[in-house]
């Protein structure tokens, strides 16, 4: 029988060591990949879930018309989304045979928007901007309302109802002063100062002459012309009075938990404004066609 030379006795052990060493940090780099992997996967599947949860909690909401909107608005007011009558709950599955566990649910609010004496917005250049002015009974005085605005920009305005119209031009305190802006022919009016503007960014304030000749107001649509600006600022302001709600704010808190287990809870929040609709900018002047419209 053949015997190891003495030298090489001793090395036969530290070879598997060795071998067992680098075997095993394979393993575990695999396993700590696989592990990592699967709680990236988790991880974006609890994302999508709850994702889902609010938008179905938005999508809902949104089915409702302006009306049944109010409704909610009195029964879901923000603070209150955690009762029953504003909760959307999502089962895929029934949760006493599926091995999928997760309860999804949206807790919804809705809000009234522009219901006080101010009603902010920005405005883009060239594009209209309709604020709603019909209420029953109507909450302001026709001789007390405003609007105002930043920037050199000029205003064309059009205020009516079924059977009147109102049409004017602003003409902005810079444009005036300096001798800019747009040229005009036919009669205009120049904005004052903004003293009387809510807060203390508005740089022109106009009050809306003759709307006691409109019986029942509907609304007002205010289009800038002329400024550079991408964004101007504007307000409607009835003084001493309130405006009529100008549109409904949806929120909707998605939560995706476990059930029965309150402390793996997960939630997104997504907002939505509902405004009431209004025609575009070109309405404003008519359609024309030879031969008139058919029915």
């Amino acid at each position: 029988m053949n015997k190891l030379p003495n030298n090489q006795s001793g090395q036969v052990l530290p070879f598997f060591i060795v071998a067992g060493t680098v075997l095993l940090a394979v393993i575990a780099n695999l396993s700590l990949r696989n592990i990592s992997s699967g709680f990236r996967s988790t991880t974006l599947d609890t994302a999508s879930r709850v994702t889902a949860a609010a938008e179905g909690g938005l999508e809902r909401f949104l089915s409702y018309d302006y009306d049944e909107l109010k409704d909610w608005a009195n029964t879901c007011p923000p603070g209150s989304e955690d009762t029953p009558n504003c909760q959307v709950t999502f089962r895929a599955s029934d949760p006493d045979t599926s091995d999928d566990k997760i309860s999804a649910q949206a807790a919804v609010n809705v809000k009234p928007v522009g219901n006080s004496d101010t009603f902010e917005f920005p405005m883009e250049r060239d594009q209209v901007y309709e604020v709603n002015l019909y209420d029953d009974p109507i909450g302001y005085e026709k001789a007390n309302l405003f609007f105002c605005w930043d920037g050199s920009s000029d205003m064309y305005y059009v205020a009516y109802d079924d059977t009147f119209v109102i049409r004017g031009y602003v003409r902005s305190q810079v444009n005036d002063k300096n001798d800019t802006g747009p040229e005009i022919s036919g009669a205009y009016e120049v904005a004052e100062n903004p003293e009387q503007c809510p807060g203390d960014t508005y740089a022109n304030r106009y009050k809306v002459k003759d709307l006691s000749k409109i019986t029942n107001l509907l609304g007002l649509r205010i289009r800038p012309v002329g400024d550079s600006s991408e964004t101007i600022h504007a307000v409607v302001y009835a003084k001493g009075g309130v405006l009529p709600v100008q549109a409904y704010e949806i929120t909707s808190r998605g939560q995706i938990s476990e059930t029965g287990d309150v402390q793996s809870q997960v939630t997104e929040t997504k907002t939505v404004r509902v405004s009431y609709p209004y025609l575009p900018a070109y309405f404003d002047f008519g359609l024309f066609a030879e031969g008139g419209f058919g029915n």
